[in-house]
């Protein structure tokens, strides 16, 4: 399927050709919301907005706040880029209705939730405003009208009760008179849709039957002035028709492919089809499920995870494993109440398992059963819910629960003279909903085994099913298996972020050592699929297999170099470690961070670290501000104007407006501001600003103008403290004296141990237009030559000249163009063309060169994801990570320079030059920044540093392009800002004209020459 509108959205929405939102150190920036990637900043600050609100229905409600993950932001981003955008004259997509493409467990309902707001947000003016809320599986009614009910009991105060709620069933909704559809052809009335699991009623094969029923629901509630949101894990398995229509709308794909691959949810192993268990007994296949399932438990409770350097909290891993028996949704009731029914078969054939036990296998299975296994199997019906049977053995505690639709039937027609039936009138146990299906991922839950499937199957969220074992599974339509897999896949996690400790896939979950800790870890964040009968299990795989991309990775070493300096002597990784001193961030946690401002535009900081109290007191802090809608023009400086009208006028302005942004930035970033013991005011604030520009003077009776004005000051004042105030905490805390490390597989350091090269094969194709899915042999292929090729691909991104690198090799970047590079993914860095040709110039430009011959050059290349080598800029925007870092050492005196070979990212043009922290580093002369890092590193180690700031523009950007010199040396030569052009080669290999270097100079002449070399 080709995603239409989502490929559209991406190109219009999505404007930095450098920001790739695969890699983790852009999701990691997106997820701070950060400014600088691209996206419109207008569009982003709307999402924050609602997102903000949302928080503030949580926290009234006592429900945890949420943070939004990478793809969240960018799935609702994508949806307010689209309703900007829908009312345009030449929009070619669907204008009615959206669809999210989303994997389960990434978060669908907070999607949602933040849905309506967006909605709502471009709804002006209504009176009426109606969202019918629905689903074709009746297990998540429940769950929605809890979440959603008051959710909207929430909004009703903003807008003053003009929302109305409907949560239905798909059926239910079917069911309704024609009137109910019906809708008043006005503006001022509003019509909400939304549609959860849509997969479920879409048609494999044509508007037939309930699938042809559902669909035309939808469009019978998607009236005139009607909107319709819809939610599915999965588009696969639609017929051709809607497969054209999805096209259109869907919004944002993060299908269960990405979902994994950003190490979201467990990892998983399938039986094999081939498996000699499954061709033995229905005993031999569940004493596999059995004991599988009894070892992870004794895993959970004795793993040490102090192995895992990076967890501080974790003493247990908080999804305790949990066996359940699911398979087929569709129950037959004139089976049942035969007991002709495949899966009630099945079930009592395990129940009867379970019985039949003898007390040695039972002893073998002691932690599944808690422990307490002496006597018969005891079936009791669970006096709390109807359809639940709790199983244990004797009188000891309940282990297990049987669902089976009829549970008192079941129970009566079960003939086997080991098995207790316990009636309900004589159950009498304290506390017996900690024993019910609905409490059984809380902690206290001595539930470990799960048999039946309908309500297991969906609309169920849980994060202990560790194994599943297929029953009933001969008639299962695709989509619904995907929702029993997504039963199993999700994970609170050790850090509680919904993902794995570890990312790559395991191919053999039997392979895995009980000798080693990391893979007991492994084996509890593996979620294995068993089957009681062979063609159950390829159900299964072949309808699973059609959601998974299968991945080929290949792995290459990376090594410490061996460096020839010019005397020809080589030096070892460990000695010249010792030659090569750095700073490095800081990794202690910094807490209760509270400001005074003083007098003299100064202000006292407080802080706690280590859980030790720090202050000290920071001087000369102000602050210009430009509200000039045109920067060319002159404008006036109207802070004394802003400032008489508070002092005369302040009645006629909302102060009370004024101090709940200032609360609520307080609240928001754990920043607290007072001035002589008391909440900050507009006047404290205009105290430590020299200028506010604006177009003209203000006009005094433009209350709302100067209203927003204060709301402006007042809210830049405040960021600009908070960057201020942890730009001092964290120049305090860089770290002087650690070697150079190289990372390992579980400690991070300063620079990569291994490359990996992945190849993702897909399991569909495109083919005249459609979506079909590949045969095994077509896969089985695409492996072989992926096999056969990759020794000579992985030579040939090799950097063949990297002179002085401290490690290699390097890696270039893939070419999509290029045979045999196509699909192909490299981690965690590989270099661009424009840094490829900075390695090379450098290796080529030092190699014998006369003027350098009593220097040791030292090479390295700094990769952002370490998060080691970084300077904290004096706003505080960002950390500056720059991408090399290049030793030139004579004698006692060590220059570092920091080179950054960039597109155009924050460099638009030469007006914004000086706003960009990254340009005002490199000026020591009026940012102390190098200055600072030089004297601390200088009594450290007693040497005389030299640190110099370098950003060399690609050839993509057009920044100084076709300028005259002067232009060239004032915005660009002065400022250390080079373009990597102004050498003999372009980045694409072709001549540079010499006419085109500056004065003659390449930008290495210039950049040593800046060194002062």
């Amino acid at each position: 399927m080709e995603l239409k509108l989502y490929n559209y959205l991406r190109k219009e929405g999505l404007t930095h050709p450098d920001v790739d939102f695969r890699e983790t150190v852009y999701q990691d920036k997106l997820e701070l919301f950060d400014t600088t990637l691209g996206l419109d900043v207008d569009i982003l600050s709307s999402v924050q907005k609602h997102l903000k609100t949302y928080n503030t229905y949580l926290k009234s409600s006592q429900q945890q706040e949420v943070t939004l993950r990478y793809y969240q932001i960018l799935a609702l981003y994508f949806t307010e880029l689209y309703l900007t955008k829908k009312e345009e004259h030449d929009f070619t997509f669907s204008k009615e209705s959206l669809a999210y493409w989303m994997a389960t467990g990434s978060g669908k309902t907070i999607i949602m939730h933040l849905n309506i707001l967006q909605y709502i947000a471009h709804c002006k003016n209504f009176r009426d405003f109606e969202i019918i809320m629905t689903t074709p599986g009746v297990n998540l009614i429940d769950q929605h009208e809890r979440e959603l009910t008051p959710f909207i009991e929430f909004l009703n105060t903003k807008y003053r009760n003009a929302v109305r709620l409907t949560i239905d069933t798909t059926s239910a909704l079917l069911n309704k008179p024609n009137d109910f559809f019906d809708f008043p052809q006005s503006k001022s009335y509003r019509r909400l849709i939304l549609v959860d699991e849509a997969h479920i009623g879409l048609s494999t094969t044509g508007n037939t039957g309930t699938d042809g029923a559902f669909m035309d629901l939808r469009r019978r509630l998607n009236i005139e002035n009607s909107f319709l949101f819809e939610y599915s894990a999965t588009f696969h398995n639609i017929n051709g028709a809607l497969e054209k229509e999805y096209e259109k709308s869907i919004v944002y794909d993060y299908n269960y492919n990405l979902f994994y691959k950003d190490g979201y949810g467990k990892d998983y192993y399938f039986q094999q089809v081939g498996d000699d268990v499954l061709e033995k007994s229905f005993d031999d296949n569940l004493h596999r499920n059995l004991s599988v399932i009894n070892e992870k438990i004794d895993l959970w409770h004795n793993i040490d995870y102090s192995v895992q350097k990076d967890i501080f909290k974790a003493s247990q891993h908080p999804d305790k494993p949990l066996i359940a028996f699911m398979g087929n949704t569709v129950n037959n009731k004139d089976k049942s109440a035969k007991n002709e029914d495949p899966e009630v078969s099945d079930i009592t054939n395990i129940v009867n398992f379970l019985a039949n036990l003898k007390e040695a296998d039972k002893s073998n299975y002691k932690y599944l059963f808690n422990e307490e296994y002496t006597g018969k199997l005891t079936l009791t019906r669970n006096p709390e819910t109807d359809d639940e049977i709790l199983l244990s053995y004797g009188n000891g505690g309940y282990w297990g629960i049987v669902n089976v639709g009829n549970g008192a039937k079941f129970i009566n027609d079960l003939e086997n003279d080991k098995v207790i039936k316990n009636p309900r009138d004589k159950v009498i146990v304290s506390n017996i909903e900690r024993y019910s299906f609905k409490n059984i991922d809380k902690q206290n839950s001595p539930i470990n085994v799960l048999i039946g499937s309908r309500k297991f199957a969906e609309g169920w969220n849980c994060f202990r099913v560790s194994v599943i074992g297929l029953i009933n599974l001969g008639s299962s339509k695709g989509n619904k298996i995907i929702q029993i897999f997504g039963r199993g896949v999700r994970i609170k996690g050790l850090k509680n972020n919904g993902k794995r400790t570890f990312l790559n896939h395991n191919e053999d979950y039997f392979k895995l050592k009980n000798t080693k800790e990391e893979d007991k870890l492994r084996k509890i964040e593996t979620l294995t699929v068993f089957s009681l009968k062979k063609s159950y299990l390829e159900t299964f795989t072949s309808a699973v297999n059609k959601e998974l991309e299968i991945v080929k990775k290949y792995e290459i070493e990376v090594n410490p170099s061996i460096i020839k300096l010019n005397d020809n002597t080589e030096v070892k990784f460990e000695e010249f470690r010792k030659r090569i001193p750095i700073f490095k961030l800081s990794k202690v946690d910094i807490a209760q961070r509270r400001v005074s401002l003083l007098a003299n535009k100064s202000f006292k900081v407080q802080f706690n670290q280590n859980n030790k109290t720090k202050e000290d007191t920071v001087n000369n802090f102000s602050i210009n501000l430009d509200y000039r809608p045109d920067r060319n023009e002159d404008g006036v400086n109207i802070k004394g104007e802003l400032a008489n009208f508070i002092k005369d006028y302040s009645v006629f302005i909302n102060l009370n407006k004024l101090q709940n942004i200032i609360s609520e930035f307080q609240e928001d970033n754990g920043l607290y501001i007072n001035a002589n013991n008391k909440q900050i005011t507009i006047t404290d604030v205009l105290n430590f600003i020299n200028e506010i520009k604006y177009k003209s003077s203000i006009d005094t009776t433009n209350i709302e103008l100067i209203e927003n004005i204060a709301i402006q000051v007042i809210t830049d004042f405040l960021k600009k403290l908070k960057n201020k105030v942890n730009w001092y905490i964290n120049n305090s805390n860089y770290q002087y004296q650690e070697l150079l490390n190289q990372s390992t597989d579980k400690v991070k350091g300063d620079f990569i141990d291994k490359y990996y090269i992945l190849k993702t094969i897909e399991s569909t194709k495109e083919s005249r237009g459609k979506t079909t899915f590949k045969k095994q042999k077509e896969i089985d292929e695409e492996i072989t030559a992926f096999e056969t090729e990759i020794d000579a691909i992985a030579e040939s991104l090799k950097i063949d000249t990297i002179g002085n690198h401290i490690y290699n090799p390097l890696l270039r970047e893939v070419r999509n163009n290029v045979d045999g590079e196509k699909d192909l993914k490299i981690s965690p860095d590989k270099l661009n063309a424009g840094e490829k040709k900075f390695v090379q110039d450098c290796a080529n430009y030092f190699k014998d060169n006369k003027d350098f011959k009593d220097y040791e050059i030292y090479l390295m290349r700094n990769v952002e994801t370490l998060k080691s080598i970084g300077i904290y800029l004096n706003d505080d925007s960002q950390v500056f990570y720059p991408d090399f870092v290049l030793w030139m050492i004579k004698g006692d005196t060590i220059n570092i320079n920091f080179i950054d070979p960039k597109g155009q990212m924050g460099l638009q043009d030469a007006t914004t030059l000086l706003d960009n922290e990254k340009v005002k580093i490199a000026d020591k002369t009026s940012n102390d920044t190098l200055v600072r890092l030089e004297k601390e590193l200088s009594t450290t180690h007693n040497k005389t540093f030299i640190l110099n700031s370098f950003l060399l523009l690609r050839d993509s950007s057009m920044l100084g392009f076709n300028k005259p010199n002067e232009w060239v040396k004032e915005n660009l030569i002065d400022k250390n800002i080079f373009r990597l052009n102004w050498h003999n080669k372009f980045e694409n290999g072709s001549n540079v004209p010499n006419s085109d270097l500056p004065e003659g100079n390449t930008y290495l002449d210039l950049l040593t020459s800046k060194m002062g070399l």
